[in-house]
């Protein structure tokens, strides 16, 4: 009688070598541990966040470059006109790109004066040239958040400068220190 060459057993035994590798390569994808406590408590994000319809907003109407965004005057009036638009459309939360009082604390207050049911996610635009003003920026940004909490649903800082084309990069770790620093 001939042999097989290749019976059945060898071929189970085959399989589970092939099982045991598979299943050592998937377990070693763990990353090898935990996330390591940092003591900070981030707080979850309320259903409002990701249930409103958004949009990217920004009050400026007549500036044609960076230099005449400083310039510009942005009436209270332009804001509430605005968002009344956004609200008739069925716009329920903005995007604001930074926390200055020209626009961010301005909208803030026609959301809250003319109780419009509007949610916020404030930004805060840091730059890596400079410290100073980064710093700032964080803490207006920060002191926003506290006095509007009904209305500010998120913050986001940094969202321009942490993605690898960004004009005005600024490296994790700087950024890092950044949050740190505003406590």
């Amino acid at each position: 009688m001939k042999q097989q060459r290749f019976g059945i057993a060898p071929m189970r035994a085959l399989f589970a070598c092939f099982a045991v590798v598979v299943a050592a390569l998937l377990a070693s994808c763990g990353g090898g541990g935990g996330i390591p406590y940092t003591g900070v408590t981030i707080r979850p994000l309320p259903a409002d966040f990701t249930s409103r319809k958004a949009v990217a907003y920004s009050p400026y109407r007549t500036a044609a470059s960076e230099a005449d965004l400083a310039t510009e005057v942005v009436p209270k009036a332009n804001i509430k006109q605005d968002l009344d638009l956004l609200l008739a459309a069925g716009f329920r939360a903005i995007r604001l790109f930074d926390s200055s009082d020209k626009v961010a604390r301005q909208t803030l207050e026609v959301i809250r004066d003319n109780n419009l049911n509007i949610k916020v996610q404030l930004g805060a635009f840091v730059l890596g040239s400079s410290v100073a003003e980064s710093q700032a920026e964080i803490a207006r940004c920060v002191a926003l958040a506290n006095a509007f909490p009904d209305i500010v649903l998120a913050v986001s800082v940094g969202n321009e400068t942490m993605v690898s084309w960004a004009f005005n990069r600024i490296e994790p770790s700087v950024m890092a220190g950044y949050l740190r620093s505003a406590g």
